[in-house]
């Protein structure tokens, strides 16, 4: 099999690395159509300002030459993937998968409606702009023959929402990168490292966070170690400041490439803390990456972590936006090494098993396996029939 791995995707963003390297590891040939620009983020008007948006779909748009350049390529491959951020080079690929007669596999990874309604309040519902921007998705997401979603409470987005056929969509997790998320595990000590590790985004509830910090400043041996930047890292930073949190650290400038030390120094890895339809919904890149490291996961108790993990087995789950539970949780396995032990282990055993970009891209294969399939078995009918 050959995948042609299509569009102005981030060579550097999780799921693109995710997916290229597992398809290495399954011994899949991929041929690279990529004008490859770093994502940036849209969590303010600036960014969806006319001039900016301009210069992305001018971006978009170079595909074109590149398409011409490798067009005998192409129709060596057996589908199309579009690479993220992919919303609107889902436009480009399908013409050109439709005059090939190839199948279009599409991941969003997020959907832009809910993104910039509900987890960074960019405009209302109700606006004229949101209205647009559903609409557009209602017809990007009927045009791929394949279209991934996280979980299934995703799928029924896709489904209730966009008016997606059931029958077009798959379901497979973020997981993380084992090339840069190696094992750690948890190291005996009588401190505590809490890690908070991501972008501060309103839809992770980093503020419960530190109220949980608040709660916990007496006990000396408990550190939050907070890794990142964002939209909400200002005031969190000022809160933190605000009540004199000595055992709040944080580290704004550290990357993916140089945050290593301070990940593996942790214990407990914290996912999603706030309360919101789309935390309910999803799970976080970072919980994943905390199972790869061997840590504890700490994450909100909502259908979709009750979908992958059991509380007290693979992960430690505390009421959402609920900084009261989230110390408790925290405070009870202060005081039990063993059972801190116990759940980082059973956590990298799921990881392994599940969440690899081996095994995550094993089933994009098997999907694709059988939709290539199909089509040769409806080409042979046809042919015999004429």
């Amino acid at each position: 099999m050959k995948i042609c791995f299509f569009g102005t995707y981030d060579k550097k963003y999780s799921s693109n690395k995710i997916i290229l390297d597992g398809f290495k590891k399954n011994f899949i040939k991929v041929l690279e159509i990529n004008n490859d620009i770093r994502i940036t983020p849209l969590n303010n008007s600036n960014h969806l300002a006319i001039l900016n948006l301009i210069k992305r779909l001018w971006i978009k748009l170079s595909l074109i030459p590149l398409i011409f350049k490798n067009l005998s390529k192409i129709k060596k491959c057996d589908a199309i993937y579009v690479g993220y951020p992919g919303h609107i080079d889902i436009l480009i690929s399908y013409p050109l998968a439709k005059l090939l007669g190839k199948k279009l596999i599409f991941y969003p990874c997020i959907i832009l409606y809910i993104t910039f309604t509900e987890d960074v309040n960019l405009f209302t519902k109700d606006s004229i702009y949101a209205k647009l921007l559903k609409i557009y998705e209602r017809f990007i997401y009927k045009l791929p023959d394949l279209i991934y979603s996280d979980i299934p409470l995703q799928k029924d987005v896709f489904i209730n929402q966009f008016g997606v056929d059931p029958k077009k969509i798959k379901e497979i997790p973020i997981g993380a990168d084992d090339l840069i998320y190696t094992y750690s595990g948890v190291k005996n000590s009588k401190n505590l490292n809490v890690v908070y590790y991501g972008l501060y985004s309103p839809l992770h509830g980093v503020e419960h966070i530190i109220n949980a910090a608040k709660i916990l400043k007496n006990q000396k041996n408990v550190k939050f170690l907070m890794v990142g930047d964002g939209q909400t890292f200002d005031q969190n930073y000022k809160l933190a400041k605000k009540n004199k949190l000595k055992n709040v650290i944080f580290y704004k400038d550290a990357t993916e490439d140089n945050a290593k030390e301070i990940l593996n120094s942790g214990h407990l890895f914290l996912g999603h803390a706030q309360k919101s339809p789309t935390v309910f919904r999803t799970l976080p890149n970072k919980v994943y990456q905390g199972l790869a490291l061997g840590k504890v996961v700490i994450t909100a108790d909502t259908p979709a972590s009750r979908g992958v993990f059991n509380h007290l087995g693979n992960a430690y789950l505390f009421k959402p936006a609920n900084p009261k539970d989230l110390a408790k949780g925290i405070l009870l396995l202060s005081k039990n090494p063993k059972l801190v032990s116990k759940i980082a282990e059973n956590g990298y055993k799921l990881y392994i098993s599940r969440f690899t970009p081996k095994m995550i891209a094993k089933k994009i294969i098997d999907d694709v396996s059988i939709l290539v399939s199909k089509q040769k078995i409806k080409g042979a009918i046809k042919y015999a029939a004429s």
